[in-house]
């Protein structure tokens, strides 16, 4: 059984921020999960995927790997609005070989933190 259980993004200062590239290609991972934590935020979190082999979080030319804002194909959730709260993303035979979340600050204070979880 393959199993990945990382966190993704840890923001003390809830900067803009574009959490850590997960590899579910190798690991063979396509059921994948996201519990995002947040404070008195505001901002927007964006799901990307990539089958871009430079998306790898350690490859040389990751800044020039092409992602996709798949967000609205994978997910239904609200982005952060001021008021602290969690949010659960979970996302079924995911035939992707990189996945990330991102996200955009807009206004607040707090904190967001993101952790992964994912297995065949």
């Amino acid at each position: 059984m393959s199993y990945i259980n990382d966190r993704v993004i840890n923001l003390a200062a809830a900067a803009t921020n574009a959490g850590k590239s997960i590899c579910l290609l190798e690991d063979n991972c396509p059921n994948v999960s996201f519990v995002i934590s947040y404070g008195a935020i505001v901002g927007v979190i964006k799901v990307w995927i990539s089958n871009d082999l430079r998306a790898r979080a350690n490859h040389p030319d990751y800044a020039s790997a092409v992602w996709y804002d798949a967000t609205s194909e994978y997910t239904l959730f609200t982005d952060p609005a001021g008021v602290a709260g969690t949010i659960y993303i979970g996302l079924s035979d995911v035939g992707v070989g990189f996945i990330r979340l991102a996200y955009t600050h807009t206004s607040g204070t707090g904190v967001l933190y993101a952790w992964i979880s994912a297995h065949d």
